[in-house]
């Protein structure tokens, strides 16, 4: 679920804000020793996290963008 706004004062300068509420947000912490193969790229599942955390929660964007 998210929100979205875009301002435009001009054709060519815009303002972007979003926030949202994430259901589910990984973040895993690995063993940077490790080696895998990158190919095939579901090799890249096989490894297995140091330490994990499931949670939810919020996030916030803003961006600022210009045309030329």
């Amino acid at each position: 679920m998210a929100l979205l706004y875009i301002y435009t004062p001009s054709k060519q300068f815009s303002i972007d804000i979003n926030a949202g509420y994430n259901y589910v947000q990984k973040l895993g912490f690995y063993d940077k020793n490790k080696k895998i193969a990158l190919a095939p790229f579901d090799s890249l599942d096989d490894r297995i996290p140091q330490t994990e955390y499931n949670k939810n929660g919020i996030s916030v964007g803003i961006g600022i963008n210009y045309r030329f």
